[in-house]
């Protein structure tokens, strides 16, 4: 009996709660100018964060085509994050070409590092004449501590049982 309390007690000490904290950041709408020209960048704006804890997941997400003043479709265009590329109007996956409609985007952070100082610069480069238009976009971080999978808990559970049973051979 004493085995099972001990595994019980190591058990939920391990588990723990999660403590998970959403952290947004927000970035308004933008209407772009008609543009006629070559690729151009705008510099949007940045997005800034305190950080209170390990990043769990990190996403981006958006919509192509909708501002506060307009919504109906976008010139082409690429964002970027510090340099890396998260959304692209040519994505095949979108529901439809944000050329000719208003199309959602989101983008899943699979790498933690560019997000570790707190602020991500934010642009688009236009590739298509007319006017770029984004509706705003939103930054959403989970921070906290990880729980184990349940597979984790059960093989330490498994390991102070059989723990016991060694010791109770020797006895």
């Amino acid at each position: 009996m004493k085995i099972v309390k001990l595994a019980l007690l190591l058990t939920s000490f391990f588990v723990g709660s999660a403590n998970a904290t959403l952290i947004t950041s927000s970035v308004g709408a933008f209407d772009g100018f008609d543009y006629t020209g070559a690729d151009y960048t705008y510099d949007l704006a940045d997005f800034v964060y305190a950080l209170d804890g390990p990043i769990l997941s990190a996403s981006l997400s958006g919509v192509w085509g909708e501002t506060d003043t307009y919504s109906g479709s976008t010139a082409h265009a690429e964002l970027y994050v510090d340099g890396m590329l998260v959304a692209d109007t040519h994505d095949p996956a979108l529901i439809c070409d944000p050329y000719s409609c208003v199309t959602p985007w989101s983008y899943t952070f699979a790498d933690f590092s560019s997000l570790l100082d707190g602020t991500l610069d934010f642009k688009a480069v236009q590739t298509s004449y007319t006017y770029l238009r984004l509706g705003a976009t939103e930054l959403s971080i989970e921070t906290g501590r990880p729980v184990p999978a349940p597979a984790g808990i059960a093989l330490l559970a498994l390991a102070v049982f059989g723990f016991g049973a060694a010791r109770k051979r020797t006895n």
